[in-house]
């Protein structure tokens, strides 16, 4: 831990930051660029685009493939709905078995209601 009178090294980005100097012989020497060699030539414009001409052929194959892919979800979705559908059903017929007062009384567990639902059942 440092003392109250040290303070802290400055962050790489405050104004007054400046790195150390380097090392002599360390910093790249200046190149003089008549010097340097041949170097690629730089264009004066930038690279013109080609101009968009429709594939009417591979613009028909996008088309099927998008209508292909979105049937293919479309169809998972009806799968899902049925099987969400047939799942409702079940939960419907569980809540009408449960709700039988011989079912009923054995899932509480309370043997003087389970006694009456065998009287009633059998009467």
């Amino acid at each position: 831990m440092s003392s109250p009178d040290q303070a802290p090294p400055p962050a790489p980005d405050d104004d007054d930051y400046s790195p150390e100097p380097a090392p002599p012989g360390s910093t790249p020497s200046r190149v003089d660029p008549a010097e340097a060699g041949p170097t690629q030539p730089t264009p004066t414009e930038p690279t013109a685009l080609k101009p968009y001409i429709p594939d009417p052929t591979l613009d028909e194959l996008v088309c099927s493939e998008l209508a292909r892919r979105t049937e293919l979800i479309a169809a998972q979705a009806r799968v899902i709905a049925h099987a969400q559908a047939r799942q409702a059903e079940f939960l419907v017929d569980l809540q009408g078995w449960s709700e039988d007062p011989q079912v009923s009384s054995r899932l509480h567990g309370n043997p003087e209601s389970i006694r009456l639902a065998d009287v009633n059942a059998a009467t």
